[in-house]
């Protein structure tokens, strides 16, 4: 598949979320991160040809941090929660396996269940969504998961770690407090 047709792809989804991002920052009190994320959603949905386009960032409204019902979980004091693998979903924790099912009423497969199209309208969109969906993400992750597992030792801790990571840039909106390890800890070599 051409690389451009990849961007569009990649493009269309990535404003779709943009409804489930909407909400999420509202309840967070990120008013500006809200308004802007509603910018771009309308921008790209209607000038952007439905989000094929990215026009908001030419536009100056930049692309946010996701935010999802795990990370609003999480800005509330929710604890994570014992790390697991989903089957088909991946990587994750409790917190964000529950956040994920809460983010389905906010995706367009439910979305669609609501605005009257026939059962086969419907499930031909849904599954069709659903397929690509599954294809840009992995196409998405492919490059990072091959080099994951050429530079680690142990892939499911690199994995981990990575997922943690992502998931704490998400939740300061991509600018975690740094965790410096202080002399006592540097020099602490009693596991040796």
């Amino acid at each position: 598949m051409p690389d451009e047709v990849k961007v569009k792809v990649s493009n269309f989804f990535d404003n779709l979320l943009s409804i489930r991002n909407i909400p999420n920052a509202l309840v967070q009190f990120k008013f500006k991160q809200t308004f802007r994320e509603t910018g771009r959603f309308l921008t790209n949905s209607t000038l952007g040809l439905a989000g094929l386009f990215d026009v908001a960032s030419e536009f100056g409204l930049e692309e946010q941090t996701g935010e999802d019902f795990g990370v609003t979980m999480a800005y509330y004091g929710m604890p994570s929660g014992p790390y697991i693998v989903l089957p088909f979903l991946g990587p994750s924790n409790l917190r964000d396996a529950v956040g994920k099912g809460v983010d389905f009423f906010t995706s367009p497969p439910y979305i669609l269940q609501h605005v009257g199209l026939s059962q086969g309208q419907e499930n031909s969109i849904i599954y069709s969504y659903i397929g690509v969906d599954a294809i840009q993400t992995r196409y998405s992750l492919l490059d990072a998961i091959e080099a994951g597992k050429e530079a680690s030792i142990d892939y499911y801790l690199f994995a981990q770690s990575a997922y943690y990571q992502n998931r704490e840039g998400k939740l300061y909106d991509g600018n975690p407090p740094s965790k410096a390890l202080s002399e006592d800890e540097l020099l602490n070599d009693d596991d040796f």
